[in-house]
């Protein structure tokens, strides 16, 4: 994905997302578990500078652990690296018509629900991170949806703006708008 010129010492890298399978993934188990030691070692990764491996690594498996949560509705656990008290924003921007913001990690889970009352199947997966250091960190999805009544199969293409307070996610924002999303990223 050709993202034009970025501010200078801001890295991009591509994830391959994780395909549903019957059993969770590394990453999964490493993201569901969200304990305090994780919200402290993710704290000090997200210090080190964008591009370091272990920043990127850690990144990394930690969206591909989340989105994978996500696909097999696994709220809960993929909320664990939340802040209880994350604030949300899914901007008009999306193509699937569902908007809305809030606060709180049950409020996020309520909301992400909704897509399971409109879609059949609703799978999503990460394609890129852009990653200009510090704990803003953006990254490109694409959810993968089925409407139940016609079956018609839609790719929506999607970008979240992630702040992380604490090694904790603190603010989403969801956007199909790329200019909307990288706007939020310090530098830009």
């Amino acid at each position: 994905m050709d993202l034009g010129q970025l501010p200078e010492g801001w890295v991009t890298w591509e994830v391959e997302a994780i395909e549903p399978g019957s059993r969770r993934t590394f990453d999964e188990r490493a993201v569901g578990r969200g304990s305090i030691s994780r919200a402290v070692v993710s704290r000090r990764v997200m210090e080190l500078p964008a591009g370091s491996p272990i920043r990127t690594k850690f990144v990394t498996a930690a969206i591909r652990g989340a989105f994978g949560l996500m696909n097999r509705l696994e709220f809960d656990a993929m909320l664990r690296t939340y802040a209880e008290d994350v604030t949300f924003q899914y901007d008009d921007g999306l193509a699937v018509g569902i908007t809305g913001e809030g606060q709180g990690r049950q409020a996020l889970r309520e909301f992400l629900l909704q897509f399971d009352d409109v879609f059949e199947q609703r799978l999503t997966f990460p394609r890129l991170v852009v990653d200009p250091g510090g704990a803003t960190i953006a990254g490109f999805v694409e959810a993968r949806t089925r409407e139940p009544r016609s079956g018609m199969e839609l790719t929506v293409p999607m970008w979240n703006v992630w702040t992380l307070e604490n090694g904790m996610v603190a603010r989403q924002v969801v956007t199909g708008v790329r200019d909307a999303a990288l706007s939020q990223l310090p530098g830009y």
